[in-house]
């Protein structure tokens, strides 16, 4: 036996008292299983412990675990569903042999090594089973593969090479413009972006909807009249000059003009300050998106066309070139997985009296197609369990949709209660009671119909801090107030923040140097951050108030430029014909090579060939030496050698040298 498996054994060896008693609300949760449940779960609510304890109970009233579904959103969550059902089975396994329950005790320990085969998977993950069992049904080559992320990627490339490529070759200058406005390689993704998410709505063959007739006349009023209410309702306001500037040349706009995208531009009102924050002027920010919005959809209606029509030609080819790859990608996965349910009714007959239970974690992040796959799966026996809450869902860029999460939660509600029931959990296990406190505060003023959340236990606050508030908000005012000369804000760096975003960091770290300075330590201060769109400013301004930050992440240590540049050349020291470290090395500050100079030394190097032996007979110790003259792809560079060239090589081959020794 390895020490992995003695491992894993004692991770795994049952606990004498099993899983933690569960509240009364998962305890509602785990004992619904007689009906469909919806389960709304705030954040750190427990919402694990009621899927292995339902899963669990189910598996005891089914007497095997071979009827149960349990669908995760990540590989990493599976695995940790299926450990935490195997240890519960086998807790109840022990228990059942302590009360001389031989019988029961079998049952549940043999269920607990059955675990390991369980149908507890991603939704991606158990569509490549089901399609993998049921090749033919669809015409699939049956040693299909599932293309990953990276070849995906590719294939996709070329995909769109080749339909751009044919909507050029039409001649029509309308697609020249279409791609000055927006780039070859922003095109391609959103050209990418838009396939796929016409997929998710079960689109096999993804179209772009016919454009919206637009109205800018109509808009361009609304606008104006919205900017009119505004200028009455800032008239006594002091200061944002510019901003009540912008609102009243917005007040000037004739319906019957049409100022361009350019101009209505200028007119957006960035200002957050109270009196630019009024009933009025939210109607004017409103207004003026609708304008904007209409007068884009006038101008680039030709262009939404060719773009629909690029969108089809990708389509195509991105399928014919999966075809002759024998691969599917994953929304393939899905779609197919649907169509051999729809087209397939024996099949799909089959799993539907297999599954007695189905389980989704994590349902706010589905689309309409995972919503299908759990529909035509359930059978008029299965009971569905569904967990999920809206305001943890951020899986938008997935193609997550929110909008399936609300409808069911509405169709749950108007089910008659045998049949159906909307349970919550809101007993929060993470927070002390004044955290929670105040994100109730916060979610209350900022989400609509949010749900607060309750403690589920007290915790009673080390003496030391006991006098402390447990929470303190932090506000600083965004918009373009802040004035730089005035307040010492600099914008500049490779990750330039806006000066209220800078504001907000110096004001943070004017805070943490007051808990430095009353003797809290360094290490026990921790940031956490939204996005890392900004941490230089946080980085900065902590540096600033001697507080010596360590970023985890991000722009962190080990993606500083001046430690890749070294990172690079070790690399090209290791492995000299490391090409990709090589070009780095030589665009670094300490060789400050060109960029047409390294497009001269890849084009002498000559194609498929690595860059290293060129550089060195070039620019070598030897490279006057009439033997390296005559070498043909050396004879190719005529640019003189800079000293930094010469001595980097001749430095490397030192490195390698004492390396070598």
């Amino acid at each position: 036996m390895s020490e992995a498996q003695l491992q894993l054994d004692t991770d795994v060896a049952p606990s004498a008292g099993g899983a933690p008693e569960p509240t009364p609300e998962q305890a509602r949760a785990i004992e619904a299983r007689d009906r469909d449940v919806l389960l709304e779960a705030g954040a750190g609510t427990g919402k694990t412990l009621v899927l292995v304890e339902r899963f669990c109970e189910a598996a005891e009233d089914e007497a095997g675990i071979d009827g149960i579904l349990a669908f995760t959103f990540t590989e990493r969550a599976a695995a940790e569903l299926r450990h935490r059902v195997r240890v519960e089975l086998a807790a109840r396994a022990a228990r059942a042999a302590e009360r001389a329950d031989g019988e029961r005790a079998e049952l549940l320990a043999t269920m607990s090594r059955d675990s390991e085969h369980a149908w507890i998977s991603t939704i991606h993950g158990f569509c490549r089973r089901l399609l993998a069992s049921h090749p033919v049904a669809l015409g699939l080559d049956p040693r299909f593969r599932v293309l990953d992320e990276p070849e995906a990627d590719r294939v996709a490339a070329q995909a769109f090479d080749h339909a751009l490529d044919g909507l050029f070759g039409k001649g029509d200058s309308d697609v020249a413009r279409l791609v000055a406005a927006i780039g070859i390689a922003p095109l391609r993704d959103l050209v990418r972006t838009a396939h796929d998410e016409l997929r998710t709505m079960g689109r096999a063959s993804p179209e772009l909807p016919d454009p919206p007739a637009p109205d800018p006349a109509a808009a361009i009023g609304e606008l104006a009249e919205a900017a009119r209410a505004a200028l009455e309702e800032t008239a006594g306001s002091r200061g944002g000059q510019g901003s009540v500037e912008r609102i009243a040349a917005a007040a000037e706009l004739d319906r019957a003009s049409n100022p361009g995208e350019a101009t209505l531009a200028t007119l957006e009102l960035r200002s957050a300050a109270a009196a630019f924050s009024g009933p009025a002027c939210r109607r004017y920010r409103d207004a003026w998106k609708a304008a904007r919005r209409a007068v884009v959809e006038h101008e680039t209606a030709a262009l939404y066309l060719h773009l629909a029509e690029l969108v089809r030609g990708f389509a195509r080819r991105f399928d014919e070139l999966k075809q002759e790859r024998s691969g599917l990608d994953f929304e393939d996965l899905q779609l197919e997985a649907v169509r051999l349910l729809r087209e397939r009714p024996g099949v799909a007959e089959g799993y539907r009296e297999r599954f007695r239970h189905v389980m989704v974690d994590e349902f706010q992040d589905t689309n309409e197609v995972q919503l299908s796959l759990v529909r035509l799966l359930a059978g008029p026996e299965t009971r569905v369990f569904a967990v999920g809450d809206e305001f943890q869902s951020i899986y938008g860029f997935r193609h997550a949709d929110l909008r399936v999460f609300r409808r069911e939660r509405e169709r749950v509600r108007e089910q008659p209660a045998e049949r159906a029931e909307l349970l919550s959990l809101s007993g929060n296990f993470r927070s002390v009671p004044e955290v929670v406190a105040a994100a109730n505060l916060v979610g209350g003023a900022l989400l609509e119909d949010f749900r607060p959340l309750s403690v589920a236990l007290e915790r009673t606050p080390p003496p030391d801090l006991a006098s402390e508030p447990a929470v303190e908000l932090l506000l600083t005012p965004g918009g373009s107030e802040w004035k730089q000369d005035e307040l010492g804000i600099t914008v500049s760096g490779d990750y330039p923040s806006p000066p209220d975003r800078i504001a907000e960091a110096r004001f943070l770290a004017s805070s943490l140097r007051g808990l430095r300075d009353r003797g809290v330590p360094r290490g026990d201060m921790v940031v956490l951050l939204r996005a890392f769109t900004h941490v230089a400013a946080y980085e900065d301004e902590l540096e600033r108030a001697g507080l010596a930050p360590y970023v985890v992440g991000g722009r962190g240590y080990w993606s500083q430029q001046q430690v890749d540049d070294v990172r690079r050349l070790l690399g090209v020291i290791a492995n000299p014909l490391d090409d990709h470290c090589l070009l780095g090395v030589l665009s670094s500050p300490a060789c400050a090579v060109r960029p047409d100079t390294l497009w001269l030394l890849r084009r002498a190097a000559g194609p498929g060939m690595h860059m290293w032996p060129t550089l060195e007979h070039r620019f070598g110790p030897n490279h006057d030496h009439p033997a390296a003259r005559a070498r043909e792809p050396s004879a190719r560079v005529t640019a003189r050698p800079s000293g930094s060239r010469a001595e980097y090589v001749a430095g490397t081959d030192e490195g390698q040298a004492r390396g070598g020794n």
